[in-house]
């Protein structure tokens, strides 16, 4: 069994429908808003909104989870039980959640790993949102 790029782990989880009119970003994808539009979150230049869920929500919009763990683009090596930030274009790590000291979220397995028995895909972690 494995988790898909996007899964939203638990119901609960706030996931609102955001406009993405260049369609650049994908299920998994750390993004931002720039203008009305969602882009692929880079720290060095706005802040994170949340984590793109699969799926499509109508139209433009894609399906935005704002809270709770779900399967989201981790920086390559990142661990389990790491907090975690928004990546930026400094370190390339563009639309990715990256190690950070005092970051808002944190990973609840390693990069490539397992969570609860389900494998989940390389460059990908479950990641628990604040």
């Amino acid at each position: 069994m494995s988790k898909e790029v996007g899964e939203v782990i638990y119901s609960g989880a706030s996931t609102v429908p955001v406009p993405d009119a260049d369609d650049n970003t994908s299920a998994g994808d750390v993004v931002a808003l720039s203008g009305g539009d969602l882009e692929p979150g880079d720290g060095d230049a706005n802040e994170r909104l949340g984590v793109v869920a699969e799926g499509r929500a109508s139209g433009d919009q894609k399906p935005v989870c704002l809270d709770g763990p779900i399967v989201a683009a981790v920086a390559s090596g990142t661990g389990d039980g790491v907090r975690v930030d928004m990546g930026n274009a400094t370190n390339s790590t563009v639309g990715k959640f990256e190690a950070s000291a005092g970051g808002p979220a944190v990973t609840l397995c390693a990069e490539g790993g397992t969570y609860k028995g389900a494998d989940i895909p390389a460059g990908y972690a479950v990641v628990a949102q604040n």
